[in-house]
């Protein structure tokens, strides 16, 4: 009977992976290979047209960014070396590392960052990140072939935070305009390893740099696998098919800790799950409606059963650890609040869909069922749809004669630190898409007023204030419902060594390497 289990475990998991291998503990990859495995497929390489941390991380890789992030908060040099500013904070100039080429032989130098800016700037090309640049890239100046300069008609504050930001990557101007929007699957960066090939539903692979500026990788291939499954993910990292794992279940945590080569990480985060609600749809434009959703979930509840402790409890808008978070008045469990709320609103059982990824975020899918059950508890009739990430984004950005998602499971974790990314991106009315990233096509004057201002300004204290403000009526109004803060889970094997794990929900593999 044991002989007849293990026979079975095996074959399963040969049609699992879709790879051969002897049953018993497999060989780790090759040493010249680094398997990493994410839970969801990305959705571009354009570093300033995507807004998703799959995307993100494989980006870090291929590119460099003009200023480096440290696991500890701080700002490190990367393709700007050091910088100054006006002393009314409205003109910058920054300094560039020398001796740097793109992938395809093309210089790094002032100009290429020149044109990398206007491409973003472009009020023509309009590029999804473009709210990232156009508060303080307004004009754009060469001083010298290292010296460029930056102005506009007043201070941006978060601006060395935004320009920690993926979307600021310096991309080849020559691979520009040779590919124009083809970029995203034709990426060009100065970063540690060069672009190979992206198939579609299975893989990304990189190759190592070998003319790269820094410290070049210890090892020669870097491989992003895209498996939906956690269940597959953990077992994969368990016989050795991959060598880093994102988003482990919290029910394979316990287990997995007890593998003789694996280590489980798991470190605190700034992304913000929750419910993303399209306050243009009918019912949903109500915000007693959206108030009634609020007060039927049981968040508490579902960090101890689904999330089993990997979460921690929010109510703002802004994931803990960014700058700017607070915590403002919680939508308690209240089921009868909520059923009152109803009856105001009239609501008579019309269909309420919830579009959810699968591995995109940890225990997703399963979240997302739990909310439909406490939904439809108080009488609301809920559904699930399970769809692949790239199409809840693209989804998302519709016109408005063509949008039709209702709420969105998703979760917003500022890359940049600051939480004006969230603040003015999200929730600003000039952000609706297809301008930009405000999902919920939220908007309020009032609201716009406070998260225009907050970005302005230069006194820390008076800034706070306001994006406390912005974050209370955001809970007053309920674009998003927040759910909690996740903590970032991440296995990788023992022989892994050198992973940098960073507070915005990231994992780096750009100086580890594997011991044999």
């Amino acid at each position: 009977m044991n002989l007849k289990r293990t026979l079975v475990a095996c074959i399963a998991c040969m049609v699992l992976l879709g790879t051969v291998f002897m049953c018993g503990p497999a060989e780790a990859a090759a040493k010249d290979t680094l398997i990493y495995v994410m839970g969801t497929e990305i959705v571009s390489l354009d570093p300033p047209n995507q807004t998703d941390t799959p995307s993100m991380t494989v980006i870090r890789h291929i590119y460099d960014l003009p200023i480096h992030p440290t696991p500890d908060g701080k700002l490190a040099p990367g393709l700007f070396t050091s910088w100054e500013h006006s002393a009314d904070g409205k003109t910058w100039t920054f300094h560039l590392r020398k001796g740097v080429k793109f992938h395809d032989g093309t210089p790094f130098n002032a100009e290429a960052v020149k044109f990398v800016l206007e491409r973003n700037t472009s009020a023509t090309k309009k590029v999804i990140r473009r709210s990232f640049f156009t508060p303080w890239a307004q004009t754009i100046k060469v001083i010298d072939d290292y010296t460029i300069q930056t102005s506009s008609d007043k201070p941006f504050a978060p601006i060395l935070r935004f320009l920690t930001h993926a979307s600021a990557a310096m991309v080849s101007p020559a691979a520009l305009q040779k590919y124009g929007n083809q970029i995203n699957r034709n990426a060009v960066g100065t970063g540690p390893f060069r672009f190979v090939e992206w198939l579609p539903g299975d893989r990304i692979v990189l190759e190592r740099n070998e003319d790269f500026w820094g410290e070049k990788p210890k090892y020669k291939t870097l491989i992003f696998r895209f498996v939906k499954e956690s269940s597959v993910r953990a077992m994969m990292l368990e016989t050795g098919e991959a060598d880093l794992a994102l988003k482990i279940s919290p029910v394979d945590i316990d287990r997995l800790r007890k593998v003789r080569d694996v280590d489980v990480l798991v470190e605190p985060a700034n992304r913000a799950i929750g419910l993303t609600i399209n306050t243009t749809a009918p019912l949903l434009n109500d915000v007693r409606f959206r108030r009634a959703l609020a007060y039927a979930i049981d968040k508490d509840s579902i960090i101890t059963h689904i999330m089993k402790g990997v979460a921690r409890p929010s109510c703002s808008t802004i994931g803990g650890g960014t700058f700017g978070e607070v915590t403002p008045k919680c939508y308690e469990f209240n089921p009868e609040k909520a059923k009152q709320l109803l009856k105001e609103v009239g609501y008579n059982g019309e269909k309420i869909t919830i579009w959810t990824p699968q591995g995109r975020y940890t225990m997703d899918r399963e979240t997302a069922e739990t909310v439909q059950a406490f939904w439809s508890q108080v009488g609301v009739n809920a559904e699930t749809r399970v769809m692949d990430f790239a199409s809840i984004v693209k989804g998302t950005q519709l016109p408005p004669d063509k949008v039709k998602y209702q709420v969105v499971f998703i979760g917003f974790g500022p890359v940049s630190g600051d939480g004006d990314q969230v603040l003015r991106a999200r929730y600003a009315s000039s952000q609706i898409p297809p301008n930009g990233a405000n999902l919920s096509r939220y908007s309020n004057p009032e609201y716009d007023s406070y998260a225009e201002a907050q970005a302005v300004e230069l006194d820390v204290e008076k800034r706070l204030e306001m994006m406390k403000k912005c974050q209370e009526i955001v809970m007053q109004d309920l674009p998003v419902i927040p759910l909690y803060t996740i903590d970032a889970v991440v296995g990788v094997r023992k022989n892994v060594k050198g992973v940098e794990m960073l507070p915005i929900e990231m994992a780096l593999v750009r100086e580890a390497y594997l011991e044999k």
